[in-house]
């Protein structure tokens, strides 16, 4: 039997989160009627931006992915309660190619449509975003599953981000996206409104003219849904951080004039520091079968350093996460939260759902399976079953050393996002490094800047020995946590554990997996965030493992077991 310190039911332990990612805390009866609440967030985590669809009697969530392979996370549910993540659209580097993506670039906002017995997935791939000149590429793909095969990828055009297909009940698709115009930079928004254009599901090609359909600064992530004689516009705005909302705007023709709601925004945590879901915006709607609305957005749950709800010492540790609210439509034909409140709710109210539904638990794998969970992605690349072996030794994941932390082509990483302000990651590591160019172990990691990483490697002065590596921005704003290494020397398992407590982490070694040992300081988590050093960020923290190889490329760690408990 394996010596893994963990409880284990057959050959995995999946309690509460793993493999379901569920709507925290426990479900209450609705005083009205027979409702449930569910509370926010429904996926917790790095999941921003995202698009709900229903299909018959399943729904549909898929998010934003970044510079996170595989691209864009498709989960399902019959009950807008219990999600699962059952796929992901791009999978191969046939469709997707994230070599060489920078940090926070890579795949922004897709949108997941269904028309004729095929699902349609629109989503940008951004390379640059040195604005206001954005090199931001518009793409397609489409299949008769959400778990593929996919078709295409096709390009549409690179006028703007956040594309969205409208299929309008005459037959005809409509592209949208918001318009980059790098001309309006003198102090100025570069992005200048909405444009539209023809899009033909049959021949899978745009068709016509690009027009502009609003003139309006900054906004994003234009969805268009018909409702009794209206077309609405649904978009983004207020940028991406305490400002962020939902606006909408209607009109009885297609290409306008939009009117816009004089109450809008309708979805926003901008005037409450006190709500906990700060940052609320990006929509997405969605009828059940009943007739009852829903919108799907994101929010981010900030810890405070010192002064609670205070902005400038907020910090979204976790990301952009995915929530729900209930939306109803009022008597002259415009959209509001169930409350009639423009700030998101905390629970929603869901009709015919039971049970208990959490975002806390344990995840553990002891790599005893044939394949790598669903869960896992890595950093720009596939997950190549030649650099992430559980063939080479039973029991084991075997991880060959690649680039270092600051690349952005062959990180060898495997990692799964914090979902939980309280977490702790686990793992046993089995590594002999040959020098100091060769590292393995345990990372919290935001980007190529900002991480924490307890390693282990070689030196000459210490042999083998564990430290934590510090990352505060690029280039040479990397140090050692410890003045001295911490020797290891002869251990041949050796255990590592992070503890991420609100805006602090610690990291812990052992040889057994019972006594553990601190490995420095505790740490400001805080700059594992979208908003530390005003970065541009867009993703949120992970943990992982991972092996680095700076001179042959040929050693490797064996990882035992890798467990995550969240609270």
């Amino acid at each position: 039997m394996k010596d893994v310190y963990v409880m284990k039911i057959g050959q995995k332990v999946f309690l509460g989160f793993v493999f379901f990612i569920f709507a925290s805390n426990a479900l209450a009866q609705n005083s009205i009627g027979h409702d449930h609440f569910v509370k926010n967030p429904i996926l917790p985590g790095f999941n921003p931006d995202p698009n709900i669809l229903r299909v018959h009697d399943d729904y549909y969530i898929i998010t934003s992915s970044f510079e996170w392979f595989p691209g864009i996370p498709v989960y399902h549910s019959k009950n807008l309660a219990d999600w699962k993540l059952v796929d992901y659209v791009l999978k191969d580097e046939r469709i997707l190619n994230l070599s060489g993506t920078g940090n926070s670039r890579g795949i922004y906002a897709p949108q997941i449509s269904y028309k004729d017995g095929l699902f349609f997935v629109v989503y940008t791939n951004v390379k640059t975003n040195d604005w206001p000149y954005v090199d931001a590429m518009n793409f397609v793909v489409w299949s008769e599953s959400v778990h593929g095969p996919w078709q295409g990828p096709v390009f549409l055009h690179a006028a703007g981000i956040d594309p969205s297909l409208f299929h309008d009940d005459d037959g005809r698709s409509w592209l949208l996206a918001n318009e980059i115009d790098f001309r309006n930079n003198n102090n100025q928004s570069s992005i200048r409104g909405i444009v539209m254009q023809e899009f033909s599901t049959k021949e899978k090609k745009l068709t016509g003219s690009l027009k502009r359909i609003v003139e309006k600064s900054d906004i994003e992530g234009p969805h268009i849904y018909k409702h009794k004689g209206y077309y609405y516009l649904m978009v983004a705005g207020g940028g991406t951080s305490w400002e962020h909302n939902v606006s909408v705007a209607r009109s009885k023709i297609l290409w306008g004039p939009y009117e816009w709601d004089e109450q809008n925004p309708v979805l926003s945590s901008s005037k409450r520091k006190d709500v906990r879901l700060q940052k609320a915006g990006h929509g997405s709607l969605v009828e059940t079968a009943d007739g009852e609305w829903y919108m799907a957005h994101l929010a981010s749950r900030p810890v405070y350093k010192n002064n609670e709800f205070d902005r400038e010492e907020g910090y979204a540790i976790l990301g952009r996460e995915g929530c729900l609210q209930k939306m109803v439509w009022t008597e002259s034909g415009w959209l509001r939260n169930y409350t009639a409140s423009p700030f998101p709710e905390d629970s929603i109210p869901l009709k015919g759902v039971s049970g208990t539904h959490l975002d806390s638990g344990i995840y553990c794998d002891d790599f005893s399976d044939k394949a790598l969970d669903i869960g896992y992605r890595r950093p720009r690349k596939p997950i190549d079953t030649s650099l992430f072996s559980l063939k080479a030794r039973n029991g084991f994941l075997r991880i060959y050393g690649g680039d270092s932390f600051r690349s952005f082509y062959d990180q060898n990483m495997i990692a799964r996002p914090v979902i939980s302000l309280q977490s702790v990651a686990e793992t046993c590591v089995e590594f002999d490094p040959a020098g100091f160019r060769q590292m393995a172990g345990l990372i919290c990691y935001y980007d190529t800047r900002n991480f924490y990483y307890i390693r282990i490697s070689r030196n000459e002065a210490k042999g083998k020995n564990i430290n934590v590596i510090i990352s505060d921005g690029e280039g040479w704003n990397t140090k050692e946590l410890l003045q001295n290494n911490i020797p290891v020397e002869g251990w041949d398992k050796i255990y590592l554990r992070g503890e991420l407590h609100g805006h602090s982490i610690r990291f812990y070694y052992s040889s057994d997996g019972k006594k553990w040992i601190n490995a420095g300081d505790a740490l400001d988590a805080t700059k594992l965030s979208d908003d530390y050093n005003n970065k541009y960020g867009f993703t949120g923290t992970f943990w992982g493992i991972c092996a680095q190889d700076m001179l042959y490329r040929t050693s490797y760690a064996d990882f035992d077991y890798f467990k995550i408990t969240s609270r």
